[in-house]
């Protein structure tokens, strides 16, 4: 019941700064695309708030990174990238969603320090439990604060062994489905996923077997990136088969050559090359995200775009 409720409020919080923001709109990344180097986590409580200078903030607690001011206001994003044709005024820094909130910030000036972007960085917290897009922010996990911030913390540090201590309990159990009384599981697991990608750990086969056969996208695109955490071979594999394949969608596809790229994979032999052309999207990679969300106009380069890329990479 806490975590429907806390659902609840934290849509029709989040619908009122979309309904504000709609006029403008902007390209939102996946949370691995952020320059998370330097990024801060701290807790703050809004004291007030104007749509010229954006919220006006306490300082409670810093987790991780350098510390902003005790009062500090949140005027602006370094990750910002408006969309082609998006009007050019600033966009406005929403208000907080709930009385405290959770920030990931750079604090390049302690008391004007700057969010990502309007759709990352703001994660609020109720009855302990809280909101973040762990792969991106179309997609909030609702997930216990401890969890979360445990995972954050690891994360921004890059630390591997903390971050493998409190995800291997999620590895014991069956891949989750959202609803009922599983529904935290399932957060919990999508988070986890995410963030092994990121780092390369470990996830048992057949717990991503079961994410890559799940019916909900979050978990099916976390199990797709956790396989960053396989052999060398195994996610070779994996993927370059993953972009040979009529069913896997663009985004799948792109969160595929998006890992291979990143990690450093060799480029394919002419055969498997020519399979992927024929299959992979020449078209703009795109979420499924509705008209009426700002963050609609987000693309990303076509999958054969990025095939393209990668083989240029691999010339002399």
């Amino acid at each position: 019941m806490v975590l429907l409720f806390f659902r609840r409020v934290f849509m029709l919080a989040a619908l009122g700064q979309v309904s504000s923001l709609a006029a403008q709109s902007w390209q939102e990344p996946f949370v691995w695309q952020l320059d998370y180097s330097g990024l801060s986590l701290v807790k703050a409580k809004q004291r007030s708030y104007s749509l010229g200078k954006g919220p006006e903030c306490e300082l409670l607690e810093v987790l991780h990174g350098p510390a902003p001011h005790k009062r500090f206001e949140i005027q602006g994003f370094f990750a910002l990238e408006a969309c082609a044709g998006a009007a050019a005024a600033p966009h406005p820094v929403p208000p907080f969603s709930q009385d405290t909130m959770y920030l990931l910030l750079r604090v390049d000036h302690p008391k004007r320090p700057l969010l990502p972007t309007p759709g990352t960085g703001m994660i609020p917290v109720s009855h302990r439990i809280t909101a973040f897009g762990s792969l991106h922010s179309m997609f909030p996990m609702y997930a216990p604060e401890s969890f979360l911030i445990s995972g954050l913390k690891a994360w921004l540090e890059r630390d591997s062994a903390a971050m493998q201590s409190l995800l291997n309990p999620l590895w014991e159990l069956p891949c989750s489905a959202p609803g009922g009384a599983n529904d935290s599981l399932f957060y919990m697991q999508v988070l986890g996923l995410a963030w092994a990608g990121d780092l390369a750990l470990p996830v048992p086969r057949r717990f991503l077997q079961q994410a890559w056969e799940s019916a909900h996208p979050p978990m099916r695109w976390g199990g797709i990136w956790a396989a960053a955490g396989l052999s060398v071979k195994e996610r070779a594999d994996f993927w370059q088969d993953g972009l040979m394949h009529p069913d896997w969608t663009d985004v799948e596809q792109f969160l595929a050559v998006q890992g291979l790229m990143r990690l450093g994979h060799p480029y394919p032999d002419s055969v498997k090359e020519s399979v992927m052309f024929q299959r992979v999207s020449d078209r703009p990679t795109q979420l499924p995200l509705g008209v009426q969300d700002p963050r609609y106009c987000t693309r990303f380069g076509s999958v054969k775009s990025f095939l393209n890329l990668w083989k240029a990479q691999e010339k002399p």
